[in-house]
């Protein structure tokens, strides 16, 4: 009886290992979608979209430039990225990508993101860091005293004013049936 215990525990031991081991493997592997369709958009038209379908790993982008797509997915601001190509900011493009990972964090669809410009656009990155001009906010005068239309905050905090509230007997409404617009 002490023979058979160990062959039953060996085979569940095996696949567990090995489980685990294809598991890490499969998380390690880069993220990337499986298809993906992207077309130039000559539409003119000002709005651009980026939309997610989780738990899906879907994806449509409609007019977005690569400098929008690249700010995005490297969570950048407009004044952090430098270089490229003139057509990153003019030329247009609608994407469509699909992957078969789902349960996806929006870090790891932005990771997706990444790898389509790499491999779709052939995008290389590089970070530095560089000295930029900036503006210091400093007292123009000598006794610390502030101009003439400026006042010091008494507040402790700086949180905006809060909104008034409207009074109902003072909103205007719409008659039903009315298309008259009373903005």
């Amino acid at each position: 009886m002490n023979l058979m215990y160990p062959m039953r525990v060996r085979p569940l031991t095996s696949y567990f290992v090995l489980h685990t081991f294809c598991s890490l493997l499969v998380a390690q592997s880069p993220l990337a979608f499986d298809v993906a369709s992207i077309k130039s958009n000559n539409s003119g038209a000002m709005g651009e979209s980026v939309r997610f379908f989780p738990p899906s790993g879907r994806v449509t982008m409609t007019n977005v430039t690569v400098r929008r797509l690249i700010l995005n997915a490297y969570q950048l601001q407009d004044q952090q990225l430098s270089g490229g190509p003139g057509w990153i900011d003019s030329e247009h493009f609608d994407i469509v990508a699909n992957s078969d990972a789902t349960n996806l964090t929006p870090q790891q669809r932005w990771m997706m993101v990444r790898a389509l410009l790499m491999e779709r656009f052939k995008l290389k990155v590089h970070s530095e860091a560089r000295e930029i001009p900036v503006f210091a906010l400093v007292l123009a005068r000598s006794d610390g005293r502030l101009g003439s239309a400026l006042r010091k905050s008494e507040a402790a905090d700086c949180t905006p004013p809060r909104r008034p509230k409207l009074r109902p007997d003072k909103v205007r409404r719409r008659p039903r049936g009315s298309t008259d617009d009373y903005s």
